[in-house]
């Protein structure tokens, strides 16, 4: 698998207490069968398994209650391709607010709501509810580390669709370290196919998430630096073909201005 993608934003308007942005973001995944899988689908073609995704939007923080924190809201409509054939459209409003405790730590609570609507097979339509908090506490010049939780509702008729993720976080966010900025996150997750009847007692899966990044803010280019990353994850089902293990690198570039 090759991806590459782009996220951009466009400011409509900014004030002393808002800021109104257009949102958008293009990502497409190419996908080159090895010669073993190729033997296994000879029918198949490498661009069967391509995906495309189209994302645009609206972004707006606001100071409601200055003393407390920023508001944020996004609103987004997506849609995405497999295989050359529509595959989803999706709606997606988030909210998140801010609670500046003091100089140094911050609570953000967070609230999602979206309805995806399956192009290729209705039965896989979904509506998922999420509700979030999120801790962060900046260190004197050494960065900043976070700590988060979530809760995420699938509700879908279909039963490899429909379930629950729950969500515990940590993130470190280092200062410059020589000539890189070094980030990592570990995640881990728990998810509950509660319809999904192929076995008694239903799916269940258990996930840990390494990311590990680093810009080097010393190479720019028209103001863009580079950032590195690393993703190491491992599932673990109680279906043992749901079992697996990922690793991924990927190259993004970020805007500094």
């Amino acid at each position: 698998e090759t991806a590459a993608g782009a996220s951009l934003r466009y400011r409509i308007s900014e004030s002393r207490d808002q800021q109104t942005e257009l949102i958008g973001e293009l990502f497409f995944r190419d996908v080159r069968l090895s010669s073993s899988s190729a033997n296994l689908v000879p029918f198949a073609r490498d661009s069967d398994f391509d995906y495309g995704l189209l994302v645009v939007g609206l972004r707006r923080a606001q100071l409601i209650w200055p003393d407390i924190g920023p508001t944020v809201f996004s609103a987004v409509a997506g849609q995405s391709w497999y295989g050359g054939d529509f595959l989803s459209r999706y709606g997606e409003v988030v909210v998140r607010q801010s609670v500046v405790l003091d100089d140094f730590r911050a609570l953000t609570f967070s609230g999602l709501a979206r309805i995806d609507k399956r192009q290729d097979n209705r039965l896989s339509d979904s509506e998922q509810y999420q509700i979030g908090v999120d801790y962060r506490q900046a260190i004197e010049n050494a960065g900043s580390f976070g700590i988060g939780a979530s809760i995420r509702n699938y509700e879908s008729a279909s039963g490899i669709v429909d379930r629950i993720r729950t969500e515990i976080r940590a993130d470190r966010v280092f200062g410059r370290v020589g000539m890189v900025e070094p980030r990592a996150i570990l995640t881990f997750a728990h998810e509950n196919y509660h319809k999904f009847l192929a076995i008694p007692g239903g799916r269940r899966e258990d996930s840990i998430t390494l990311d590990l990044s680093a810009r080097l803010p010393d190479v720019r280019f028209y103001g863009f630096i580079p950032e590195v990353s690393l993703r190491a994850r491992t599932v673990g089902a109680n279906i043992d073909i749901y079992d697996r293990n990922e690793f991924s690198f990927g190259v993004t570039i970020v805007s500094r201005f």
